[in-house]
Order: C-alpha cells, then structure tokens, then sequence
C-alpha cells in the first residue's frame, strides 16, 4: 500500500544570525542556510552587524551561531548589537522561537560566554527555546552538524501563527528535490593503525571504564547501563557505580570515568548523589591527576539551572585534575538522541586512552573503524588478539521509505535479509542497494557523519555506526526495522 504524504508549511522564514571573528560562525550559517530549504524553510542569513533589534522582534524563528573572543567579549560583528540587547529598551521576544550554538575554546575560563549570553537573553526576553544551547570547543563540526539538523527540523515544526506542533517534527516535505542531498563527507580520515597495535593497545593494562551515574527517576542509570554494556565493543571492561555511598578516595584512583547525572528540583544533585558530591566538592576532596573522563547531563530547560548537576560534576572534576577526552553534553527532557552521539564519541576517546592518560589520536580512527566492523579480529605472535565484533547471523525486517518523484506518492519497500549481527545499518542498504535494488538512495559517508542520520523506529540514527543486531528489541523473530529520512534527507 502507497502511503500518502504528509504536506508541510512552505516558504516559513528563518532569520539565521552569526557572530562571527574567525569565519567558522558564518560558514556554520551558510550550511544552516543551505539546508534550510529542505525543511521548507525560507532563511534570511545576516551578519549581527546588519540586523536591529526590531528586525529579531519581528521574526518567529530566530537561529544563532556566535563565538566568543578574548575573555568572554562579543565578536566584533556582535558587539553593538548585544550593548542593544543589553539595554532597558529592548523589546519582547514573545511568540518567537530561538536555538543558539555557541562557539568557544575551553582552554578559556569563559567557555562560550557569547553564546550563553544570547541564549540567556532570548529566554529572558520571553522567547520559546526550541533547542538546548549547544556550546562547541575547537572542534567544533560534528556537533554544531548534528545541533543544525536538530533546530531546523524543529523550527520547521513552527507554523505561520507562530505555534510549535511537536508532532510536525521530523515530518517530511510533500516535494522533495528529485535526486536526494548528495553531501556525504569524504573520508580524510588517516589510515588506521596496524591492527597488531590496535590489538596490543586494547589489551594491555587496566581496561576498566567506571561508569557513575546520579539519577532521581532512573533515566541516569539506565543510560549508565547501557553504556557500561557497550564498552566491550571499545575493548574496556565496563563497571557501574551508584553514586550512593560510593568513596571519593577510590573514584580518585580510577583512569576511566564517565558520569551521567541528572538534575532534581533547583539545580540540586539527585538523592545518591548528593553524598559524593559534598565530598567532592569539600576543600579537602583528592587529587585525580591521571583520571580521563566525560560528563553527560540530563535536564529540563524549563528549569533555569537547567543540567547544573551535570555541569556542577564536569566542572569540579577538571578542577581537580581530571582530563576530559570528550565535551559535557547537556540533554533535555528528550535525550536519546543527544546521549547516543555522546555515548558512541566518548566510548571511543576512552577507548583511546591508555593508564597512565594519555589519548593515542592515531588509534581513533582505527578503534571506530573496528566498532563499525571495518577492521576484522586478528591474532598476531606476540599473544595480543583483538576483540571478535564478530555475531551470530540476524534475520532482518527493513522497511524503507521510499518517495516517487514523477507520481508523486511516497510509501515503503520492504526487504528480509539474513545478515551477520555486526553488520551496520549503513552496510545494509549499501548491500540492498547493490545487490537487489540499485534505484535506491540515500546519503552514504562515513561512520559518524551527521549529515547520514536516519530515522529507525523513530529514533534519530547513525547508520554508519549502528549495528544491526544492537536495534534489535530482544523479542524472537526477525529484527523489525522501519527507516525513515530525516526532513531534507530522503531516501528515493
């Protein structure tokens, strides 16, 4: 059966604002420009140097990307226009809806201070944030890719009254354009290390990843679960702790830490946190020199210390000494998507890191490659063997999307494949794709580009470093896949 499709507002304008010193704000806003039209948006991209405040109160969806120099200043595009912002006379932001993705350098004590004071500015002025603030380091392209599909999806979901339907987003455009977005990233990645030293890397030494997790309702501890589960696929032994009754000395000790907690009432650490962190917090907490780690945060941005707990946690930790391999990434209420890219990046860093803390960069590529199933087990004289990614043939369901540009109707296309368990979702219909149906389509790049996510049973998905058999619901039968595009991202 041909599936109707579902029609979305057309011509809905988007103001797109960049403060900019480098260039990397403005060149964020031109891809946020480029992409706008997929999701039926119309943008308008100006330099904060070309726009009043009145145009801003007159717009309903408002993006932001700005970075911020010196201490914590304004770039210089921006500077006279936030002195505006600033002042009594600035207006209401009522019934407009705004993301901001802020640009920095944590080397600096105020980390993405231009980006904080806009988005606190918008919220303050009466506007609806659409998506958590994203604040970037250096590297900033992964994340700030991911942060813009998320917004544009969502500010297409705004409509011309200016009213957010939560159930428009991810809802595809009734006319895509006819060949689909064709922008996979080429692969500069450099060739993976020699797989006897991946494998002597993964084996030696302390392998441990310590996974604590401070949780009120249990969202914490079952991401911390399942963390902790797939830190075999990275070569570490994964252990879960409860912050409940758990001894500062002893987490002081460890070399791999990863810490998901959540934030209760007003910016307050959950009831098992609560303990350790007045531990940590005191003036006489240790030393943790040696200790790699990462932070995710769950929150609500209804709250005005929204993700404290998290924050509270990534902040102390580096104080005492602690390096942190991967960027704290703060979640709002609808966190999985967020929580799957921080899991699959900070895995892999942590996988990178040797006892004594050192982050081998050679072996990133090679460890991700190994987790996607593109660097097969070996054993080698020396009595090193990799991990076997290797799993017990699935049987699988795919129904794909699929859209008829000359008819124009759009339905799905269903395949039953039998497929080794360690096969991704991206080999998959390349597979399809090659073998029984090459008019398929779909944007293809490597693992962890963003711009390849999916819809899977709903869920926003990487393909490229997705295996089949971790879809799978633990029910018998086949595993039941339905892949969907992401707005603009159509598979033909």
């Amino acid at each position: 059966m041909r599936a109707g499709v579902v029609t979305m507002s057309e011509g809905l304008p988007l103001l797109i604002l960049f403060g900019s010193q480098s260039g990397n704000s403005e060149d964020l806003a031109v891809t946020a420009s480029k992409l706008s039209s997929k999701y039926g948006l119309t943008p308008i991209s100006k330099g904060m140097d070309e726009i009043t405040l009145a145009d801003i109160s007159s717009n309903q969806r408002v993006l932001i990307f700005c970075s911020t120099w010196g201490e914590g200043e304004m770039p210089d595009n921006a500077e006279d226009l936030w002195q505006a912002a600033s002042s009594d006379a600035a207006p209401s932001l009522e019934g407009c809806h705004f993301a901001v993705c802020g640009l920095g350098d944590t080397s600096y004590d105020l980390f993405c201070q231009s980006g904080k004071d806009w988005d606190s500015w918008f919220e303050k002025q009466g506007a609806n944030r659409l998506v958590a603030r994203l604040d970037c380091d250096v590297e900033y392209e992964d994340p700030a890719a991911a942060f813009t599909l998320e917004a544009l999806s969502k500010f297409a979901a705004v409509n011309s009254s200016g009213v957010f339907e939560e159930d428009k987003v991810g809802v595809p455009s009734s006319e895509p354009e006819p060949e689909a977005l064709e922008e996979s990233a080429s692969d500069t990645s450099a060739p993976p290390a020699d797989s006897g030293d991946l494998g002597a890397f993964l084996s030696a030494g302390d392998r441990t990843l310590n996974v604590f997790f401070g949780s009120q309702s249990g969202n914490s501890e079952e991401l911390a679960a399942k963390l902790a589960k797939n830190a075999a696929q990275y070569g570490m032994e994964g252990v879960v702790h409860d912050m409940d009754g758990f001894d500062i000395n002893s987490m002081a000790s460890m070399k791999r830490v990863a810490i998901v907690c959540s934030t209760w009432g007003e910016g307050e650490m959950p009831d098992n946190a609560e303990a350790l962190w007045q531990a940590a917090a005191s003036d006489g907490a240790p030393r943790m020199d040696g200790m790699s780690f990462s932070v995710l945060a769950l929150g609500d941005t209804s709250y005005e210390l929204f993700c404290q707990s998290g924050k509270d946690w990534d902040k102390r930790l580096e104080e005492l000494g602690a390096n942190r391999v991967v960027n704290r990434v703060d979640c709002d209420v609808d966190y999985e998507a967020p929580a799957t890219i921080w899991a699959e990046e900070a895995l892999t860093m942590l996988s990178a890191t040797d006892d004594s803390g050192n982050l081998h960069e050679e072996l990133i590529d090679a460890i991700r490659d190994l987790v996607s199933g593109g660097v097969s087990a070996a054993e080698g004289e020396d009595g090193f063997t990799l991990p076997d990614l290797s799993a017990e043939e699935v049987e699988a369901q795919l129904s794909v999307f699929r859209y008829d540009p000359h008819e124009r109707t759009s339905g799905t296309d269903t395949w039953l494949c039998s497929l080794n368990g360690h096969t991704t979702l991206l080999d998959a219909l390349r597979s399809i794709q090659r073998t029984h149906d090459g008019s398929l389509s779909f944007t293809d790049g490597a693992p962890h580009d963003p711009c390849t996510a999916l819809l899977v049973n709903g869920r926003v998905t990487l393909p490229g470093s997705t295996r089949i058999d971790r879809l799978s619901n633990g029910r018998p039968g086949p595993v039941m896949l339905t892949i969907e595009p992401l707005p603009g991202y159509d598979v033909l």
